[in-house]
């Protein structure tokens, strides 16, 4: 499971009390090579279809 920087400020207010802008999430990402969520849209698989 991955988390975003939107999550895991959410997850270290709501469990941990620790507030923390967006901004710093990303930097500290950023700083332990965390990888980046996706923004690619997954291509679109057509089943069934045939030609003729």
């Amino acid at each position: 499971m991955t988390l975003g920087a939107y999550k895991i400020r959410r997850v270290l207010e709501r469990d941990y009390g620790i507030h923390i802008s967006l901004g710093r999430v990303y930097r500290l990402m950023n700083t332990m090579n965390l990888p980046k969520r996706s923004t690619e849209k997954p291509k679109l698989k057509v089943y069934g279809k045939t030609n003729g």
